[in-house]
């Protein structure tokens, strides 16, 4: 999710890297050149909506109401890194929060 919101504008921007390493890092450790990589894989491939489908049913399961709001306001905040919310950016955290079972309309009334 995080890559497809860096993506969305078409642009990998330093800010949004940046971000995101210190995003994930409690979880995940990324390189440098890791998040690039990642990016143009997706690029490439597109998720299968069998994969999809695995992936929303897993994060619904096993995430906490709580936790899923967290990442939601994580990608909210890679989103403006850059100091601009591309209409395709907020399409992604749109999808992402009705995937993650979280209210969109709230995300639009809170801006």
């Amino acid at each position: 999710m995080f890559c497809q919101l860096i993506l969305a504008d078409g642009k990998i921007h330093p800010l949004e890297t940046r971000l995101l390493t210190r995003l994930v890092s409690p979880r995940i450790k990324l390189r440098k050149d890791d998040v690039e990589l990642i990016c143009s894989r997706l690029k490439e491939r597109r998720t299968s909506d069998k994969h999809l489908d695995w992936l929303v049913t897993f994060m619904q399961s096993s995430m906490t109401p709580e936790s899923r709001c967290e990442l939601a306001g994580s990608l909210a905040k890679l989103a403006i890194a850059d100091n601009h919310l591309h209409p395709a950016e907020l399409q992604v955290i749109q999808r992402a929060r009705l995937l993650l079972g979280l209210d969109t309309a709230r995300l639009a009334a809170n801006g």
